[in-house]
């Protein structure tokens, strides 16, 4: 039987692949250890660390985001090449690359909207009488 009370020695940390911990839910950790035979999460002599840590990960999520510019099409196509690339290569998670293809939905159909609004305005300017606005009532 394994003695728990002490961290392991630093030889035998070879075994033990996964936190000695048993989570909040009852659950065995299963994190990868650190030093002392448990997770960054659960050591106690890093206690200290996580909660810093813990703290500084919640401020982030308020960080405003700066304004950016629209892409055009050939851009767009771009980044979308570069994100299948990224995915196909292990280099970007399917969660990160999912969340930018979106993005580059949302802001094609934004550009196909302004599109639309400008043609549509040049159509409404040719019929006569219009003056830019549409020159029949319902």
């Amino acid at each position: 039987m394994i003695d728990v009370s002490e961290p392991p020695p630093k030889g035998a940390m070879l075994s033990i692949s996964t936190c000695q911990a048993t989570r909040s839910d009852g659950e065995p950790c299963a994190a990868p250890v650190g030093e002392a035979g448990f997770c960054f999460w659960h050591d106690p002599q890093r206690r200290g660390e996580m909660l810093e840590a813990s703290r500084k990960g919640g401020s982030r999520k308020a960080v405003p985001l700066p304004v950016g510019r629209p892409i055009e099409a050939e851009e767009a196509r771009g980044l979308l090449a570069a994100t299948l690339a990224g995915l196909l290569q292990g280099a970007l998670d399917p969660t990160t690359a999912r969340a930018a293809a979106y993005i580059l939905q949302v802001e094609r159909k934004i550009a196909e909207g302004e599109e639309m609004e400008r043609r549509l305005s040049a159509i409404e300017a040719l019929i006569p009488g219009g003056n830019g606005k549409t020159a029949w009532h319902r």
